[in-house]
């Protein structure tokens, strides 16, 4: 997790030269997940409303690390047919996911069940909704491979 420093662009890519999403006020919380930085930027999910942007690493104040996945959190389930990977996400909640793995970005209704096509590899994920923590981590799909995901959202009390 971070925070921002002062008032600050939220662009579509790592650099000055990117449109501007919007503009993030200071102390803006955000959730940074492309570590090292790319071009001095950060990409990052900005928390209240799970918008993905880049934000310049200058203006971002990290505060902790959160749980991740380096074993992933999808389950294989079958072998499918060809070289692909098949993963069917489903979206158990009332909020819009926002789905990352790699450089693909998915969304997901409320209570939606889709399914990705993807080519075998390890990929980096995150998964998001306004105003919940991410789910992140690491997962490899296997050539011609079949997997679930499952997305809910856990309360606790405190």
């Amino acid at each position: 997790m971070g925070q921002t420093r002062s008032n600050v662009n939220l662009r579509e890519g790592p650099g000055t030269q990117y449109a501007i999403l919007r503009q993030l006020a200071a102390q803006s919380n955000v959730y940074v997940f492309s570590t090292p930085p790319k071009n001095g930027f950060y990409k990052v999910i900005y928390m209240p409303s799970g918008q993905l942007g880049w934000l310049s690493t200058e203006y971002v104040v990290y505060q902790e690390a959160l749980p991740y996945e380096p074993s992933g959190a999808f389950q294989k389930t079958s072998l499918v047919y060809g070289s692909q990977s098949e993963i069917t996400v489903q979206n158990s909640s009332s909020y819009l996911i926002t789905l990352v793995v790699g450089e693909n970005v998915y969304l997901l209704s409320p209570y939606q069940t889709q399914t990705l096509v993807i080519a075998p590899g390890t990929y980096e994920y995150v998964a998001s909704a306004p105003t919940v923590i991410p789910a992140s981590g690491q997962q490899t799909f296997e050539s011609g491979s079949g997997y679930t995901w499952n997305f809910y959202i856990r309360t606790q009390l405190i």
